[in-house]
């Protein structure tokens, strides 16, 4: 509002300074300017000309009064010297006190001392979200701004905390579904393959025993159970026609079996 008084005044101003201008440059258009302002539509003129003059001046002083009486800095003086404390700090503070609460959505703040009145002024633009009772609430608020500040300034006695609701915002339930990911399944499937391999790891390291597999000779010959154990050459027997008729003197019992030569050294 103050911008729309300053524009109103200086084009007022220029308007009135041209005209004087032309009056002093040519005395027939002077003459003719006051001839004007004698009917009533002059008067009518020079009435709005003087409101202009008169207000405009008016409420751009007013506004720098009331700049001038609010200050930004708190000043007091101790038994150690004077002390000044920049309220945008304490603003900063407050602002995030009423921030932190679940039901307020945004909230500005802003703190100056009346310099008249010699107290402290809060104001509180606040958002909140849409609540049973309001009125708790800016209570609530209140409160919260009263008491923060206490704990900043206890000096500072005199408070007065001016709160505005500025909206009031319905909450939104998100309804979307959740996304699934295979990431943590992978990784469990990942950890249980690892932890397998560990455990056939710790299994070999205790059966020091190692595996038995097919013995091979290098006579080609490949042993196929524990008994067989002898892989040289095998040479047999002959036997005559009375062994089969059942008249030789040994028993069949005592018979020599299948005799096996080894490839080891003759012993002496």
């Amino acid at each position: 509002m103050g911008a729309v008084f300053n524009a109103l005044l200086y084009i007022t101003a220029f308007l009135v300074g041209a005209g004087l201008l032309a009056a002093c440059s040519e005395p027939m258009i002077s003459v003719q300017i006051l001839d004007f302002l004698r009917t009533p539509n002059g008067n009518m003129v020079m009435a709005g000309l003087a409101l202009v003059f008169l207000l405009c001046p008016l409420a751009v002083l007013l506004r720098w009064w009331h700049v001038f009486r609010r200050a930004r800095d708190i000043s007091y003086t101790t038994e150690n010297g004077k002390i000044s404390v920049s309220l945008i700090a304490i603003e900063e503070a407050l602002t995030r006190a009423i921030e932190g609460e679940s039901e307020v959505k945004k909230a500005t703040v802003r703190v100056f001392e009346d310099r008249v009145k010699r107290s402290i002024v809060i104001e509180a633009i606040v958002t909140l979200w849409e609540v049973a009772n309001v009125t708790e609430r800016n209570r609530f608020c209140q409160r919260l701004l009263r008491r923060r500040f206490a704990e900043l300034m206890p000096e500072q006695t005199v408070v007065q905390v001016n709160l505005t609701i500025h909206r009031l915002n319905q909450r939104r339930l998100d309804n979307r579904p959740a996304h699934k990911t295979t990431a943590p399944i992978t990784a469990a499937a990942g950890a249980q393959a690892a932890n397998a391999e560990v455990a056939d790891e710790l299994v070999a390291a205790a059966d020091p025993t190692p595996a038995r597999g097919p013995v091979h000779s290098p006579s080609g010959y490949v042993a196929t159970s524990d008994e067989d154990l002898y892989v040289g050459p095998t040479y047999p027997v002959v036997r005559d026609d009375d062994d089969d008729s059942g008249s030789s003197p040994i028993p069949r019992s005592t018979q020599a079996a299948p005799l096996k030569v080894g490839t080891g050294m003759r012993k002496r």
